[in-house]
């Protein structure tokens, strides 16, 4: 910006607002104003846009793997939504009780420590005729408090349960959108979450969730946490588990997973609903 008097761009721009035309070496140095100044109203949005982990699941892009009761590995041919060959695959084996883990992936984000606030996405698919649990099918974690991220109830719904503090064990089930269109199995469906870490010993946190790009959830009341301790580094895993204690899966079942991206920003882009009162307040049912 050397060699601008922004006092002199000042009044150009308002002689330009004002009908007044530059010409030759005036005109030119307003445009390099104007192009300084759309610069200058650019940089917060540039600084605050951070992708913390992206991946088309053609591989595991170096995210930490653990197998418990089941297995992940690369599946092809299942006509994944973010154009990669390969999906994530989870396998659930016949005979596996419930309350144990299948596998996780631990995405190698680089989300700093005490990140405030949280964009999650990705695409999901479970086999056709998948086995549901009762307590509810877990798909995502993260610390700290171990918060169920993301949990299908046995009725359809998506969960969110932080497990520690004040908050612990309070439900946020679906308080727009209350339909269950993405229970559906056999066929492909679109997360997009936003976290926004509560301030210390105030229950103003955020949490909304968008199914297939229509809203579901919008709390503004969520209580993440007592210290405004904020998400820990690379604290997010998809830890894919069976429900809660009883019952025992029939037969093989599949989970799948592609284009996951993990920010601090909206992935599409898109506007924010209004921040009014959240329609209903939490429910204390536990899906653990």
């Amino acid at each position: 910006m050397q060699g601008l008097n922004f006092r002199a761009c000042f009044r150009g721009l308002i002689s330009i607002i004002a009908g007044h035309r530059r010409k030759g070496g005036c005109e030119f140095m307003m445009k390099k104003c104007v192009a300084w100044l759309l610069v200058l109203l650019l940089i917060p949005s540039i600084v605050g846009a951070t992708t913390w982990f992206s991946c088309t699941g053609d591989t595991f892009c170096g995210s930490s793997l653990n197998q418990w009761w089941g297995t992940i590995d690369l599946a092809s041919g299942q006509s994944s939504p973010s154009g990669s060959t390969n999906v994530w695959r989870w396998t659930f084996k016949n005979g596996t009780p419930g309350g144990e883990g299948i596998a996780s992936v631990y995405p190698a984000s680089s989300m700093p420590n005490g990140a405030q606030e949280m964009w999650l996405q990705y695409y999901w698919k479970y086999s056709p005729g998948f086995q549901y649990h009762g307590v509810g099918t877990k798909q995502i974690y993260f610390k700290p408090n171990n918060i169920i991220g993301a949990a299908i109830s046995s009725d359809g719904h998506f969960g969110m349960a932080p497990q520690g503090g004040s908050g612990a064990s309070i439900n946020h089930w679906p308080n727009v959108n209350t339909s269950t269109w993405y229970f559906s199995t056999g066929v492909w469906h679109k997360y997009k979450a936003r976290f926004k870490w509560n301030s210390p010993g105030q229950s103003n946190g955020i949490y909304q969730l968008w199914i297939d790009d229509i809203l579901v959830s919008n709390y503004l009341n969520v209580i993440y946490g007592d210290y405004g301790e904020g998400l820990t580094e690379g604290g997010l895993g998809f830890v894919v588990i069976w429900g809660g204690a009883g019952g025992v899966i029939s037969g093989t079942h599949y989970f799948y997973v592609s284009g996951v991206y993990i920010g601090s920003t909206d992935p599409d882009g898109g506007g924010l609903p209004p921040l009014g009162k959240a329609p209903f307040p939490p429910s204390r049912l536990s899906i653990q």
